[in-house]
């Protein structure tokens, strides 16, 4: 099994405009405000995406970025999941210190306001379908578009919207709904991927109707690239824009975007199955998952530098910060657990994080810090000329390019909704319910599981696969400060749940998936 692959820091020679910590010491001219897209790779895993491991297959694209960009090798997410990822990353905050997930009246910071009122015009595509207006996470936004339930799965060749119209040259004010998936139809579909062929055939059947002759891949919401370029286009010159896309294709399912050829693409990935106790996959066919999820990165190379090109064809790309992020992982058996969601282990929160600050500033470089999902508005909020526009828990990723970062960061999982517990079995439901705090500090990862006080405690730059418990050898010498603040937030995430303010937590949560 591979190990992850941290390269060392380059050394940094002091650049002008930057002072030696690496933080920006210029002003910047309210004319010069950069244009920021931040690129989300849905369930991207750092291990095994570019430049997490060079053995990945060929992403040129990725590659030619990385020399413009500063790579975080060490960034992690504040949860296992999609939403609550999202609500950080648009936050600064970690979720469960937003107001709207302790039943508080004040509105949740969220960076499209911030940025709206500093004159950008702002916009959201969105591959997955749980981000609609139910997950919170699209407010503020200028122009949305999110993508149908059915897309993750029943893809296509075609560039088309949601709706089945080609590229959107009018936007929804808001986000859409994915309100049309009744509870039975997403069973049915979820009870499909148990033969994924099904679904498989029918993708290969509308491909021929919607794409005829067509060779390029098959993607989630092939509609977003045609949509980003309209929306850059409709863009004056004068004003600067924002942007969030979220690319699904290494989401499961995973039969329509393996390359042809390479291994099954029908594996079974009854998720479902598998939380109910009815299918315990096979070494042999987690294998045959990771192969295929693997495959999908060379679609999202493609895909990124679609994206890329735009910028460059719209003469906008070298005052852009252009951000590529997970916004979380994907597990094939580690730890007992398949997919995501539950969990804080390694492969469910360590995410690429790539940044190519306005102009390739410190192009080519990797950052010495640890990196966390909740320094990305920060850092957004910095390089457009708006530091403090709302208070935040992370820091500008400049100040982590060549120093440590000096205080934990940290990840949360809420467990299984009450109300679906009793169908788990009682070993699954061991594995994946209560909450879970990981906190991280220097080279410690530290795990506060549900039954108190237990506790796992790793090395983990040099144990990313989390193999050597040394809290249960006995050696427990995590620091004290860290102990003390994991136990904090695992206190905070739990009393929110059990306190007061409970409803609105678990309503939420249940809203989010959980």
């Amino acid at each position: 099994m591979r190990a992850y692959l941290i390269p060392p820091a380059r050394h940094l020679t002091q650049e002008p405009g930057v002072s030696p910590d690496g933080l920006r010491s210029r002003r910047i001219n309210l004319l010069d405000r950069p244009n920021v897209v931040i690129v989300v790779l849905d369930c991207v895993r750092s291990p095994d995406f570019p430049p997490g491991d060079p053995a990945s297959p060929s992403s040129p694209n990725v590659a030619r970025l990385i020399q413009e960009s500063v790579v975080f090798p060490r960034a992690y997410s504040v949860a296992p999941w999609t939403i609550p990822a999202h609500r950080s990353l648009s936050s600064g905050r970690y979720f469960w210190n937003l107001p709207s997930f302790r039943a508080e009246a004040a509105k949740d910071p969220a960076l499209p306001s911030a940025l709206s009122a500093c004159g950008y015009s702002t916009a959201a595509l969105l591959g997955n379908p749980t981000l609609g207006e139910a997950s919170g996470f699209p407010v503020g936004f200028d122009r949305t578009q999110v993508a149908a339930w059915w897309e993750p799965y029943v893809r296509s060749r075609a560039e088309s919207t949601p709706d089945g119209r080609r590229a959107p040259s009018r936007w929804s004010s808001s986000a859409s709904s994915c309100s049309g998936l009744t509870p039975a139809l997403e069973l049915l579909v979820h009870a499909s991927l148990r033969y994924p062929k099904v679904l498989e055939g029918v993708t290969r059947f509308t491909d021929k109707i919607r794409a005829p002759g067509s060779s390029s891949p098959e993607v989630t919401a092939p509609w977003i690239e045609p949509a980003f370029r309209r929306w850059l286009s409709g863009l004056p010159e004068s004003v600067p824009g924002f942007c969030v896309v979220n690319l699904m294709d290494a989401h499961e399912p995973y039969y329509g975007s393996a390359p042809p050829g390479d291994g099954p693409r029908s594996s079974r990935q009854d998720r479902l199955g598998w939380v109910l106790g009815s299918w315990t996959p096979t070494p042999s066919e987690l294998a045959a998952l990771a192969k295929m999820y693997r495959g999908t990165f060379g679609v999202l190379d493609t895909r990124l530098g679609s994206i890329i090109d735009s910028l460059k064809a719209s003469g906008r790309w070298e005052n852009t910060l252009f951000i590529v992020v997970g916004d979380h992982g994907q597990s094939f058996g580690e730890h007992g657990m398949v997919f995501h969601n539950h969990r804080v282990d390694e492969q469910l929160l360590h995410i690429p994080l790539i940044v190519k600050f306005p102009f390739g500033e410190m192009g080519g470089t990797r950052a010495l810090g640890r990196a966390s999902l909740v320094d990305v508005a920060p850092t957004v909020l910095e390089e457009a000329g708006a530091p403090g526009a709302f208070e935040a828990d992370g820091i500008p990723l400049r100040r982590l390019i060549a120093l440590e970062r000096t205080a934990p960061t940290f990840a949360a999982s809420t467990g299984v909704e009450p109300a679906k517990r009793h169908l788990i079995p009682t070993p699954l439901r061991e594995l994946l319910d209560g909450v879970r705090i990981a906190a991280y500090d220097g080279h410690w990862k530290l795990v506060v599981g549900p039954d108190a006080p237990a506790r796992q405690l790793y090395e983990i730059d040099s144990d990313p696969w989390e193999a050597h418990d040394v809290w249960a050898n006995g050696r427990r010498t995590a620091p004290f400060e860290l102990n003390r603040q994991a136990k904090d937030v695992f206190q905070n995430v739990s009393g929110t749940l059990l306190g007061p303010a409970r409803e609105s937590a678990n309503h939420r949560l249940a809203l989010w998936g959980y």
